[in-house]
């Protein structure tokens, strides 16, 4: 399956021609991409446009993994009250190079998701 172009100069995947929504939305057709909540309902996120992103499906399986597996049980346990996820995003690709994750309060936890 094809998930991009490779860049030649880091030879990771390159998103730079998802730059419109409506090609995204035919590589989602296509099952190259799909929508990501970037905060899931699970932790209090919403339907709204706004908190939805393009993303490749590994990523979106990676941080569904993240969120439920490890979030989620924490905020649970009273570790966690506060979370965002903020994607990265380079040049004009709707498609984020990256999403940056933090939860806290009162422990804390951080991680990133490099798409590319």
């Amino acid at each position: 399956m094809h998930d991009g172009r490779r860049s030649r100069k880091t030879g990771c995947t390159d998103f730079c021609h998802f730059d419109t929504q409506k090609k995204c939305e035919a590589a989602v057709l296509r099952r190259e991409l799909t929508l990501l909540h970037l905060i899931p309902e699970e932790l209090g996120g919403s339907s709204q446009t706004q908190n939805k992103i393009f993303v490749p499906l590994w990523v979106a399986e990676q941080k569904r993994r993240i969120d439920l597996v490890t979030v989620l049980p924490m905020m649970r346990a009273g570790k966690l009250h506060r979370y965002e996820a903020i994607p990265v995003f380079r040049g004009s690709s709707f498609v984020p190079a990256e999403i940056a994750i933090h939860a806290q309060d009162p422990a804390g936890f951080a991680t990133t998701i490099d798409i590319c």
